[in-house]
């Protein structure tokens, strides 16, 4: 049956919600608050207090917007913890109930682990100072820590157990749904949705739970929902205390293509019906099938290395077996990037749409919708949201008490500047240390875009790791305005445009994106030898460009006949 169109929908990504108003247990709550650190966010790849805020934010902007379908691709709870689980399931009942929003999840890597769960210890600031430790596990220890509480409750737990509480959204039911089914037929009970995963050994087997579903919200639009976790068992001599799996994190459709080879056969009749029927089929799953980095990974094994983000990328063949199931369409998250990207076999096009995560720059969400043979994908950016103040005047006495330098933080007016200067101060707190080669990692923070716009220019290589700072007033390329930034704001930007895109475009504004193009040109003009100063900045300045100029990323239209992508 073809739908009603034009049908929309919208498609959020990786709220982690953690509710600041919930009793995680810790006796010692200022203003009665469970505040996570400021030095945690500081280096983490999301913020934590906000979450709860933004997502409860994202979907009154849905329904005033007049949508009433959403799809969540994961990670909707902070870290599968019970207090996280119940905050999420109370944000998704309410928008349900007051709003008349049918809210459809798939699982990610942080909501549940395998069928035996995991401990999970979290720092929670104190109304005396310092912080307290709140953990599941009884073997945890924490010096530092002003007092540490033994909870149950801060355990993630394992499939079904951890799904339970949100079935409604998709996972068990789908009321009102012109249909609904999993991989192994409309029996919604966990007993009869288990497959068999073996190590990688062949010495240890178990039955696991796939929570992947298919649901019609109406007559020809259908939401094929994967779950995409991937756990393997451990071999005896391979198990933590704790874990007797591995973590689904950098797994992804990689091994779910081998530990879970009943789902491909069942995406492709499911593929074949939609086509039959006249139905409008939709792909979500946490994970990319497509490399989402604008084809810079091979730059970054040689920049950086075997990043984590680079251990996520997925193979080709990934997408291969995608179009070969007869999925065209795509949606994911985990990486908390914006961005589109599309891969080609045979003619066919495989198009993922990576959804920013509502707890990273860029904060933002898609809006969907649906034409006969095409598809518009509207970016909503969340900036505006306001700032909890009480949030902030804890931030601020954190940061005096313990001597942080929270940087631009603080001085944030919305949400959106707030998370612009998170990723900001991780760029140097988290991934300068963690990933950047020592030398590399040293010239960034001695030099300033006046010193790269004389090394683009000078004719003489230069060892990275004795690179000096040059002489200003013998470059061209950088206007007195911006010669005397530091390269550590330019580190920023860079990141700014991996997680953002066209959203970090927007951010970073034409003046220093129009010296980046003309130092990425002068660099690439270069004919440097491998290891010079020269040759790796070329390299940086060859992925700034790829993250800014690849397939866009916030409205654009795809055409489902022959995947062209147009911007109106």
């Amino acid at each position: 049956m073809s739908p009603a169109l034009p049908f929309r929908f919208a498609v959020l990504s990786d709220a982690h919600v953690h509710d600041i108003e919930a009793d995680h247990g810790l006796a010692d709550a200022p203003e009665g608050l469970h505040v996570r650190l400021l030095a945690d966010t500081m280096r983490s790849t999301r913020t934590f207090n906000e979450s709860k805020a933004a997502l409860e934010h994202a979907l009154e902007d849905v329904a005033a917007r007049g949508i009433r379908h959403v799809v969540i691709t994961g990670d909707y709870s902070d870290d599968g913890q019970e207090p996280a689980r119940r905050a999420a399931r109370a944000v998704f009942q309410d928008a349900s109930e007051r709003l008349g929003l049918r809210i459809f999840l798939t699982v990610g890597n942080h909501d549940v682990f395998a069928d035996e769960g995991r401990h999970r210890s979290k720092r929670f600031l104190t109304a005396s100072g310092g912080y307290g430790l709140v953990t599941s596990d009884p073997e945890r220890r924490d010096p530092q820590a002003r007092s540490v509480t033994l909870s149950p409750a801060m355990r993630c737990l394992g499939s079904p157990q951890g799904l339970t509480e949100l079935g409604a959204f998709g996972f068990f039911s789908a009321e009102h749904a012109a249909g609904w089914q999993t991989p192994f037929g409309t029996n919604p009970a966990p007993e009869a949705r288990r497959y068999e995963v073996t190590s990688a050994c062949g010495g240890r087997r178990a039955w696991l739970m796939d929570a992947s579903y298919l649901v019609e919200p109406v007559p020809g639009i259908r939401f094929l929902m994967i779950d995409a976790n991937v756990f393997v068992p451990l071999a005896p001599g391979e198990r933590r205390a704790d874990m007797h799996y591995t973590d689904s994190t950098n797994a992804g459709w990689a091994e779910l293509l081998i530990h879970k080879p009943f789902l491909l056969p069942w995406m492709t009749e499911i593929a074949e019906a939609a086509l039959r029927d006249g139905a409008q089929l939709f792909a979500f799953s946490h994970y990319p099938v497509v490399d989402p980095l604008d084809g810079t990974a091979e730059d970054e094994r040689v920049l950086l290395g075997e990043t984590e983000m680079v251990k996520r990328v997925p193979p080709d063949t990934v997408a291969a077996a995608l179009i070969q199931a007869g999925i065209d369409l795509h949606f994911s998250g985990h990486l908390h990037v914006n961005d589109t990207a599309q891969a080609r076999v045979s003619g066919r096009v495989l198009t993922n749409i990576a959804v920013p995560a509502l707890c990273g720059f860029p904060p933002a969400y898609k809006i969907v919708t649906v034409q006969a043979c095409a598809v518009s994908v509207e970016t909503i950016r969340l900036d505006a949201l306001a700032l909890d103040p009480r949030l902030m005047r804890l931030y601020a006495r954190e940061a005096a008490e313990d001597g942080l330098d929270p940087g631009a933080l603080l001085e944030a007016r919305d949400y959106g500047e707030f998370l612009s200067a998170h990723i900001g101060r991780i760029a140097t707190r988290r991934y300068l240390k963690r990933d950047w080669a020592p030398a590399m990692a040293a010239a960034i923070r001695r030099l300033k875009l006046a010193d790269l716009a004389w090394l683009a220019e000078t004719s003489e290589p230069q060892a990275i790791a004795v690179v000096m700072p040059g002489d200003p007033d013998k470059q061209a390329l950088v206007s007195p305005a911006l010669a005397d930034l530091p390269a550590t704001e330019l580190l920023g930007d860079w990141y700014r445009l991996r997680m953002g895109g066209d959203l970090g475009v927007d951010r970073i504004g034409p003046d220093r994106m129009s010296v980046y193009h003309a130092l990425a040109q002068a660099f690439a003009a270069g004919d440097w030898p491998e290891g010079s100063a020269q040759a790796e900045f070329r390299r940086f300045f060859r992925m700034m460009s790829a993250y800014a100029e690849g397939l866009p990323s916030a409205d654009f239209t795809i055409d489902r006949e022959t995947g062209a992508i147009s911007v109106d």
